[in-house]
């Protein structure tokens, strides 16, 4: 009997076994069960415990591994949203189109400065496929690097139906033929070019910052669907937190 063993035989003789009728077999024997059921406890312990961290490392690589659809389909606009508004460090509204998603999202620094300064988002009437090119990080990065811009969506391969670019504080907005509007109730000034392409311009100032809308008048996108989209816009504006 090993050192360990010889005190356990002695606690239990003295404790359980002074009072009993038992042989020294029997006494031995049960002094060994009750040595050996903490040696069961951790094997059914350590049976239950296994299946379940592997269980839990399953979940978080189908987690990783299922990440980049995740991505693709949670709100892209509350995205920006958020990322928008912490790097200009004022509320930003993104709006969100249920037939038009966006198909890029970028923003600018101007040169030997870290500031943000404007913001682009492209809408489209399908998203597309992303461009090829920016599928690798090391692409996406040296885009960023020559551009200048910080790149938080995209680009996706669809013709742009409009783009949304915002600006802190107020810009001036000239142009030949510009006229004020107010729909649902937020003021706008507007400018429909006919030129070599037809073209509908919106500044809206909200928020503390400047929206410069501009839309690309085809026959796939058309005047009436600018008045829609600029219906939407100025609707969810006035739901903007201010």
């Amino acid at each position: 009997m090993d050192k360990f063993q010889k005190p356990i035989k002695k606690a239990l003789d003295k404790h359980f076994f002074d009072h009993l009728t038992l042989s020294e077999t029997e006494a031995n024997h049960f002094a060994s069960k009750i040595k050996k059921q903490p040696q069961k406890r951790s094997l059914k312990r350590l049976a239950f415990i296994i299946p379940a961290v592997a269980f839990g490392l399953v979940l978080l690589i189908s987690f990783m591994l299922l990440k980049p659809f995740i991505d693709g389909t949670e709100n892209v606009s509350a995205t920006i949203e958020k990322k928008a508004t912490e790097e200009f460090g004022q509320p930003v509204f993104i709006p969100e189109f249920k037939d038009y998603p966006i198909t890029f999202a970028t923003i600018s620094h101007p040169p030997f400065s870290n500031e943000p300064m404007d913001l682009t988002i492209s809408y489209g009437k399908s998203k597309g496929e992303l461009e090829p090119a920016f599928s690798k990080e090391a692409n996406r990065q040296k885009w960023e690097k020559e551009q200048g811009a910080t790149l938080l969506y995209g680009p996706y391969q669809e013709q742009r139906a409009f783009s949304i670019q915002y600006r802190p504080g107020p810009v001036e907005f000239d142009g030949d033929d510009i006229k004020e509007r107010e729909i649902n109730g937020v003021p706008i000034l507007y400018e429909h070019i006919k030129r070599d392409a037809e073209l509908v311009i919106v500044n809206i100032n909200a928020n503390g910052g400047t929206y410069l809308i501009d839309f690309i008048i085809t026959d796939n996108f058309t005047l009436a669907d600018s008045e829609k989209v600029l219906e939407d816009i100025t609707k969810q504006m006035k739901k903007f937190p201010s």
